[in-house]
């Protein structure tokens, strides 16, 4: 093979290689435009699944309170204000009570609960 075959084989490869890479370049930038598209419909679902959670958390603390009625709720959607504090002093209060039930059940406030016990007997006169 003669040196002129030989720029000239060279030449075509490297004009595969940079077709190669153009495309690879190409297919890139579509890639990150459907990454950023995918990220934004995730950050989109996330902020809906939140409002849902919210939701759902307001619902079951509906209940827990004994049904829309009860806890100050008009069918129609109307409340008073009165029963709209109520309801929410009624949320707080439940909320609390999971967060205490969670703190019980965590394993240091097991682990402590000898601790607690002989200082309370202590405290006493």
């Amino acid at each position: 093979m003669s040196e002129h075959e030989e720029i000239t084989k060279l030449r075509a490869e490297h004009k595969e290689i940079s077709d190669r890479a153009e495309a690879l370049a190409a297919d890139l930038a579509v890639l990150r435009q459907e990454r950023a598209s995918l990220r934004a419909e995730l950050a989109a679902t996330r902020e809906e699944r939140d409002k849902m959670r919210l939701a759902l958390l307001d619902a079951e603390l509906v209940l827990s309170a004994g049904g829309a009625e009860a806890a100050g709720f008009d069918v129609t959607g109307d409340q008073t204000p009165e029963r709209q504090r109520l309801f929410e002093a009624e949320r707080r209060a439940a909320e609390m009570a999971r967060e205490l039930d969670a703190t019980h059940r965590t394993v240091s406030w097991r682990v402590t609960a000898p601790l607690r016990a002989v200082r309370k007997k202590m405290d006493r006169p």
